[in-house]
């Protein structure tokens, strides 16, 4: 009965999904299967290619979703199946070393081999090509591995955006009078309550952020982004807020202000914003906060804006923003199959 029903579903293409993989896989490949590297995203357009279980035609696309190359990977639950093999066997050897540096280096010693697999010959032949030939030790860590996560495109006609590093609100201000029709700054509400009523907006994803000014506290809401559909909404948030935004669906798009020094930030120059009250001190202080913002935040930063003048400055981003708007943007799916 079971060998009846697989001939009936061999020669059917199977489903079709988009995936965002968890690590590089280039190393000792067959002609007809495909490389890719960690984060890429695929179209897998066949998940039982040639009736065989366990193999997937997959497509890797460009940012705007356009097909490049064509090939076969294995299927996550064979990728998962040959991940719990090597932890056994890694675990096996750190006991045996005592190391750390034996559970480092095992990707990278260990030898192809068989699947032990009996069911199918088509099914044991991806050991072939053993995950140790291209799993990189980055891509195993102690919170455990992703190897395919299921993805879907999230619809945006103006994504918002977030403008942070040195002189961030004479650029805000200036590409809001040059590029009206396109840039809004966000509204925030006040309101005179305590910090621990921020605090419960926050949790309960109704605020995305707020800071105080002496008894007022001033505060965005996560639906006043959300109803935006005519601009790109600049928002009033720090940059730690965008986790918190992107659980609630909403991916701004992130530009940080770079200047080579701080005696650069001082020295530029606008006719209508007067840069000619910055202190030594306050603009060493800036540039050092603008090198902490990309160090601890750059997973978020999706374009570096290069600081010349203000008025280059709000060309770039204007140009850095229709960029970015054009690109597809994958999230995650809620369950992967």
């Amino acid at each position: 009965m079971i060998k009846k029903e697989f001939n009936q579903i061999k020669d059917k293409p199977g489903d079709a999904l988009y995936i965002r993989v968890g690590f590089d896989r280039n190393c000792d490949l067959g002609e007809s299967e495909l490389p890719f590297n960690k984060d890429e995203v695929l179209y897998v357009d066949n998940t039982m290619f040639g009736g065989v279980p366990g193999r997937w035609r997959a497509w890797k696309l460009d940012e705007y979703g356009h097909k490049l190359q064509c090939g076969i990977i294995p299927n996550k639950l064979k990728v998962e199946e040959e991940l719990r093999l090597f932890g056994d066997i890694q675990d096996v050897e750190t006991t045996r070393r005592g190391s750390t540096s034996a559970r480092r280096s095992f990707f990278k010693r260990i030898k192809p081999q068989r699947s032990s697999s009996r069911d199918s010959k088509e099914l044991a032949s991806f050991s072939n090509t053993h995950l140790s030939l291209y799993l990189e030790t980055g891509n195993v860590g102690e919170d455990g591995f992703t190897s395919y996560q299921r993805v879907e495109r999230l619809e945006y006609k103006y994504r918002p955006i977030l403008i942070v590093g040195p002189l961030s609100e004479c650029v805000i201000e200036k590409l809001c009078i040059d590029f009206p029709e396109h840039f809004h700054r966000s509204q925030q509400r006040q309101m005179r309550c305590t910090k621990e009523d921020m605090e419960s907006g926050v949790q309960n994803n109704a605020i995305a952020d707020y800071r105080r000014r002496g008894s007022i506290f001033e505060y965005t809401t996560i639906q006043s982004i959300l109803e935006n559909k005519q601009h790109h909404y600049i928002l009033d948030v720090c940059i730690s807020a965008v986790e918190r935004l992107q659980r609630n669906q909403i991916y701004p798009i992130v530009l940080l202000l770079r200047f080579k020094s701080s005696k650069q930030i001082k020295e530029i120059k606008d006719s209508r914003h007067s840069t000619d009250k910055i202190s030594a001190k306050a603009a060493k202080e800036m540039y050092e906060h603008a090198l902490k913002l990309e160090s601890d935040y750059r997973q978020y930063i999706s374009v570096v804006i290069s600081g010349v003048n203000i008025a280059h400055m709000c060309t770039q981003i204007k140009s850095a923003v229709d960029s970015e708007q054009k690109k597809l943007l994958w999230v995650p799916v809620t369950t992967m199959a």
